[in-house]
């Protein structure tokens, strides 16, 4: 069997890369990550590939299909309102507009065959 797991970026900063506390807590968190990985993947954006470095990952690929921009960005006042309305948390809120639930399909299907074109490449067992 294989093993993918998915990382978000640390904290960003006010501009494209990560903040102080980002970098902290990707330090500290490099720690806590006792298994090795044959393959690391990345998106190109600033922060994420900070976030590879401070983790300790020297070598990593980056891979277009993880630039991800927020499905529901075109629909951001909507999906916010809607979200404090209801007290819940913007994604759920996606749901409840047909739009951005699209949207948000279509992103998920990017982001599996990202994550099963990662999985090709790894050996068996392989991480």
């Amino acid at each position: 069997m294989k093993y993918v797991e998915v990382f978000r970026h640390s904290k960003r900063g006010e501009g494209k890369g990560l903040s102080e506390e980002g970098r902290e807590l990707a330090l500290r968190a490099r720690a806590l990550l006792a298994p090795r990985y044959d393959l690391i993947v990345s998106s190109p954006k600033e922060r994420a590939r900070e976030t590879c470095e401070a983790l300790g990952f020297e070598r990593y690929e980056v891979d277009e299909a993880f630039t991800a921009v927020s499905p529901w960005e075109p629909f951001d006042t909507q999906v916010t309102k809607l979200a404090k309305e209801r007290g819940i948390i913007p994604l759920a809120a996606c749901w409840e507009i047909p739009e951005a639930l699209s949207a948000l399909r279509v992103q998920g299907a990017t982001c599996l065959a990202a994550i099963k074109r990662v999985a090709r490449k790894l050996p068996e067992e392989g991480r």
